[in-house]
């Protein structure tokens, strides 16, 4: 993909160790990031805030998300009758130097 005409400008992963392949191609490349390509991942995980990859990345609210889950779990155990509910959390971009400006 860093190969066509045209390359792409940024690239969002579909999780941060994806995320860190298109950092490491990138640098082979000789493409610098952000100035050549922005890369963004998801999951935000610790490898994300390390400072020399310093990645930009989606974070998952996972403690809201195993708490939610550990209750309605425990709803339906008591009620296994009980309606099926659905939680939403909202995910947070947390922006590090992985990604540039946008360009037009």
């Amino acid at each position: 993909m860093l190969t066509r005409d045209p390359r792409p400008t940024a690239i969002f992963a579909a999780n941060d160790l994806v995320a860190l392949g298109v950092l490491s191609a990138a640098s082979e490349l000789g493409l610098r990031v952000p100035e050549d390509l922005s890369v963004i991942g998801y999951d935000n995980t610790h490898l994300a805030g390390v400072h020399h990859i310093s990645l930009t990345s989606v974070d998952q609210p996972r403690r809201t998300m195993g708490r939610s889950a550990a209750a309605l779990l425990s709803d339906r155990i008591q009620d296994p009758g009980k309606v099926a509910r659905l939680r939403q959390v909202t995910p947070e971009l947390i922006v590090r130097r992985s990604t540039g400006p946008a360009h037009e």
